[in-house]
């Protein structure tokens, strides 16, 4: 408050609760004398409290009569803010997608431990269609709670409702990497030179009709013309995403190394590049349509798409014979499962890979084929050990 005797008017200013200072409101009035003031911003500071309890009840009223879709749909932009785009977008499409359809009709009021146990049982059940028969994964279920989980904090903390219900504990999951050993990795890269392999997948009369010879020859080019992807991914570790996205800015091919911010962990990692990495580098900058911004391009010299890239990774895996689990992320696994068992240190691999901690590295630090053969032979010497020992022993104890 400010009061200037010579006009005799008073100057009011009341922040509003829990605005941190952020919402005011002012008001000026004329008043006689400083106790008058005083008196006067006082019922001002009254009244500006009860319409701001009066404006947050009703809101408050009328949240909790908002079901759980409404309230989620018109609040999305707040609930969202902290979410990169991408993140905030593949949320919104779990939320539309899984979330509302089981609570979307319930008020907050009806959202219980109980019902949220309904939805994990639910969801445990479900199949992506009909022909495929096909579970949800644990992880993604455990997706879904967690998001359910992020509204009704954020609707608790606004009051909407009293306390967030007790959640089930997370679903565990074996994770699963399908490393390439040495000779599929071998068979792997060769199949994009297996020209004849590759067009005899266009042999079926269904096939042939739609494609002629000089067409099919035209995809292999282009299949062809893939393969330096793979084997830089191969060769860096670097994500699938950090790959498409690769420009020739972040690329030294004189020092041979390669510096970029990852997208996923905004971190920025610096790698070193194999021979066999800059050969594949090289062949993509020489190229007549290669591009001066983008390392990996398609025939007609634009950013490799994520719909040719897995297009040409099936028929890589189709072609070298390889019909277990295996996906794109585990050329990333491969990489780093070969760099662990190279001896190279959790903390230089975390740093290669972008990790925050060395603790998301860890899951490399396995043994490779030779250290389980040395584990063996240790175990057969221990074992001839032993039984010799036993013969030794047994001859000793025999009564002359």
């Amino acid at each position: 408050m400010k009061y200037d005797g010579k006009t005799r008017k008073a100057r009011f200013e009341v922040s509003i609760p829990g605005t941190n200072g952020k919402v005011r409101r002012r008001a000026t009035v004329k008043v006689n004398g400083s106790l008058d003031a005083q008196m006067k911003f006082s019922e001002f500071r009254k009244r500006v409290i009860a319409e701001f309890e009066d404006d947050r009840l009703g809101t408050q009223r009328a949240n909790a009569h908002a079901t759980f879709e409404e309230w989620v749909r018109k609040n999305w932009v707040s609930l969202s803010a902290n979410m990169k785009p991408r993140t905030a977008e593949k949320s919104f499409d779990l939320v539309e997608s899984h979330l509302i359809p089981f609570f979307g009709a319930m008020q907050f009021s009806e959202i219980n431990a109980g019902s949220v146990e309904d939805f994990r049982a639910q969801m445990q059940l479900k199949t992506y269609g009909a022909i495929c028969k096909k579970l949800y994964s644990s992880s993604f279920i455990n997706d879904c709670l967690r998001q359910l989980h992020a509204i009704l904090k954020r609707a608790a903390a606004r009051n909407i409702i009293g306390a967030v219900p007790a959640f089930p504990r997370a679903l565990r999951e074996a994770k699963l990497m399908s490393e390439l050993s040495a000779e599929e990795e071998v068979a792997f890269l060769a199949a994009f030179a297996d020209r004849d392999s590759y067009l005899e997948r266009f042999s079926a009369p269904e096939v042939r009709g739609s494609v002629t010879n000089d067409a099919a020859a035209v995809f292999f080019t282009f299949f062809r013309a893939s393969k330096p992807f793979f084997v830089v991914a191969l060769h860096t570790a670097l994500r699938r995403g950090d790959l498409l996205n690769l420009e020739w800015s972040s690329v030294d091919l004189k020092d041979g190394h390669i510096r970029v911010v990852t997208q996923k962990t905004s971190t920025p990692v610096f790698i070193p590049l194999s021979a066999t990495a800059v050969a594949a580098l090289e062949e993509c900058r020489l190229r007549p349509m290669a591009s001066t911004k983008w390392v990996f391009v398609q025939h007609d010299g634009s950013r490799m798409s994520l719909t040719t890239l897995r297009r040409h990774f099936a028929t890589a895996k189709e072609l070298a014979g390889i019909t277990r689990r295996f996906r794109l992320h585990d050329l990333r696994h491969t990489a780093a499962s070969k760099m662990a068992s190279a001896g190279i240190s959790l903390q230089v691999i975390a740093k290669v890979l972008g990790h925050t901690s060395t603790r998301m590295s860890e899951r490399y630090a396995r043994p490779d084929d030779a250290a389980l053969a040395q584990i063996r032979t240790a175990m057969e010497r221990s074992a001839v050990a032993g039984n010799l020992n036993s013969s030794l022993n047994s001859l000793r104890s025999k009564p002359k």
